[in-house]
């Protein structure tokens, strides 16, 4: 972890299993604290950067699609954080991605299954949403050691900027 001149954290260190140390620069941390703004992204990175000096458990190869998808797991179980039976739940989105993003999201479950919800709120009050696919699995926990972090053979992914 290196901080900027105004004491914000600009990067995070990670080391891999092979003994190489990775480095998440600034402008993918602020892409990530945006795109999942229902987890505490820096305090997250942290605990993983500071796991794996003790315990090396990532990749070289995939380390990044690695903590960007325990992220994105992360942030889809904070965002539905109740459980429901014909009840609609909506949230409002804290930081829209573009203009037609939805104004508020959240689930429904209906006979067992969950379905995500999208919401915009138009011109006099009116409300108008979607029903989206069927939520079936919870996120699971980052892999515990290398022999669960790999990916198939398949292209070199060092090189790919986000």
């Amino acid at each position: 972890m290196n901080l900027n001149q105004d004491g914000k954290i600009n990067e995070y260190k990670f080391l891999c299993v092979d003994g190489s140390m990775v480095t998440l620069r600034a402008v993918d941390i602020e892409r990530w604290r945006r795109r999942f703004d229902q987890i505490q992204v820096h305090a997250i990175l942290q605990n993983i950067s500071d796991d794996s000096q003790r315990h090396p458990w990532l990749e070289r190869k995939s380390w990044f699609f690695t903590i960007s998808g325990y992220l994105d797991k992360l942030n889809k179980e904070r965002d539905m954080p109740y459980e429901t039976n014909g009840e609609i739940v909506l949230f409002p989105v804290k930081e829209k991605r573009s203009e037609k993003s939805p104004d508020y999201t959240g689930s429904v479950e209906i006979h067992g299954n969950k379905y995500k919800l999208a919401a915009w709120a138009r011109k006099k009050g009116v409300i108008s949403g979607t029903v989206g696919e069927i939520i079936t699995d919870k996120p699971e926990k980052l892999p515990e050691h290398p022999a669960d972090n790999k990916l198939p053979d398949g292209p070199d992914f060092n090189d790919v900027p986000f």
